[in-house]
């Protein structure tokens, strides 16, 4: 049996049968998700992993970044800055996600390059990410592939939206291209 986690954050109580630890937060007695071991998940910030999200391997989770419902991190990922990972999303490999980055469905990041952020600078100024691997773009309350973005923008956007995220998607066809 392993020893427990116990540190200024949190405890971790070591699961035989899930090979890794359950925590919750000291603070408010919040259940957390699972970790592998200590280094997963940072003692400083906000960050914090909720609900069933498991977060092994080298994987590092830390600032104020958040791993949600059964999302996984694993291999040497890093998930930190605002960054936000969740549903059944796995980050894996060297993966880092970071910044306002929002992570979710079945979206899978093994590599940095798989996604990219966006402010939107003229109409809501809200943060969005794109997902290359998926052709995903995760808008605020949307999500969906280029085509089901372009519906949606003709259907409910105005001129000016129009506009403007029709040039976030030349950006992301170049992009794609410079990618192979």
């Amino acid at each position: 049996m392993k020893p427990n986690i116990d540190n200024e954050k949190y405890i971790g109580i070591y699961n035989e049968e899930e090979s890794m630890y359950k925590i919750t937060r000291k603070s408010d007695n919040l259940q957390g998700g699972w970790i592998e071991k200590e280094s997963n998940l940072s003692i400083y910030g906000d960050c914090w992993i909720y609900g069933n999200a498991k977060v092994y391997g080298n994987a590092e989770i830390y600032g104020d970044a958040k791993v949600l419902n059964k999302a996984e991190v694993c291999g040497d990922a890093r998930v930190f800055g605002d960054a936000i990972v969740s549903d059944n999303a796995r980050v894996s490999s060297d993966a880092e996600v970071y910044g306002y980055a929002w992570i979710f469905g079945n979206a899978e990041i093994k590599k940095s390059d798989d996604y990219v952020v966006f402010k939107n600078t003229t109409t809501s100024r809200r943060y969005f990410t794109y997902i290359f691997p998926q052709d995903s773009w995760i808008i605020g309350c949307f999500t969906g592939n280029t085509d089901d973005l372009i519906n949606h923008l003709e259907s409910n956007g105005n001129e000016e939206q129009r506009k403007e995220y029709k040039l976030y998607i030349e950006l992301v066809k170049k992009l794609k291209k410079m990618k192979g």
